[in-house]
């Protein structure tokens, strides 16, 4: 849908994003650093910047496509080559994407969890023990617990302290975040077994989730911790564990997101693309 925008942009900046108002990455090559970057700065000023209008701060130059849709490009073309490129993108928005604009973000603001899976390192190998949602392939589910598991071939000790990282699923359009962990059972091989949880996120929303890594550790944490008394218990409700992790992790949005600080004389910097 947004290939040719992408071309265009291609053509005077090495580091761009088109994302939508609810802070959904719909293509960028730039890198997360300045992903995360950008989200903030769309917080900001989101509710300042009108359709057609350009903001430039500190070599991030923002267009306001839409309602629903921002450009963000990285560096320093000059204003005659900005009004040019994004002039041709605003053509090519109105010939092609203007009646699709308000379903871009009518779905939800909310972030896709597309899977959560609890698995274990048992003696037999790698074991998905839970997951919701109970369709997702089981091939798929499989896939997803052995390439979480394969993160932990250069711990010598497994996974003897929690460890939660970002790993991206190319394959399933994603980004998995995933704590790892160990449970103690005299039965298993130094009488403790490796385990995860892994939660995939469509990865239009990745910027979302760097933004608010310290809410997301919690979470994990959280989940971890009740996995841990349900297999002490052996009551092993791990879908409950899965769902109410889902809910916690499913709300974050752009509101979530921190807001970058901007001086309120920069903003009022915002002009018509027309005037640039």
């Amino acid at each position: 849908m947004f290939t040719k925008i992408s071309e265009i942009l291609n053509t005077f900046s090495s580091q761009w994003a088109l994302i939508l108002s609810n802070g959904k990455v719909v293509d960028t090559n730039a890198d997360n650093a300045l992903l995360r970057k950008m989200v903030k700065v769309l917080k900001t000023i989101i509710n300042d910047i009108e359709i057609d209008n350009v903001f430039i701060v500190d070599k991030l130059i923002i267009f306001r496509i839409s309602f629903s849709l921002f450009v963000f490009v990285y560096g320093n073309p000059s204003k005659k080559i900005v009004k040019e490129k994004f002039s041709r993108i605003a053509s090519l928005y109105e010939e092609t994407l203007q009646d699709q604009d308000n379903s871009l973000v009518s779905d939800s603001s909310e972030i896709e969890i597309k899977l959560i899976a609890f698995s274990m390192a048992l003696n037999a190998g790698p074991t998905p023990i839970a997951h919701i949602p109970d369709d997702f392939e089981d091939d798929s589910v499989f896939k997803v617990c052995m390439k979480t598991m394969l993160l932990l071939q250069i711990e010598s000790e497994g996974a003897n302290k929690t460890m939660i990282s970002f790993q991206p699923f190319i394959d399933l359009n994603s980004i998995g975040l995933i704590c790892l962990f160990q449970i103690d059972d005299l039965d298993a091989r130094g009488e403790a077994y490796d385990a995860a949880i892994t939660v995939l996120i469509d990865y239009e929303s990745r910027a979302l989730l760097y933004d608010n890594y310290t809410y997301i550790e919690k979470v994990l944490i959280q989940s971890k911790n009740q996995i841990l008394n349900e297999y002490d218990n052996n009551s092993k409700d791990y879908r409950g564990v899965l769902k109410d992790l889902r809910n916690r992790i499913n709300h974050i949005t752009l509101n979530d997101v921190e807001r970058e600080d901007i001086r309120y004389d920069m903003i009022k910097q915002i002009k018509k693309l027309t005037n640039l």
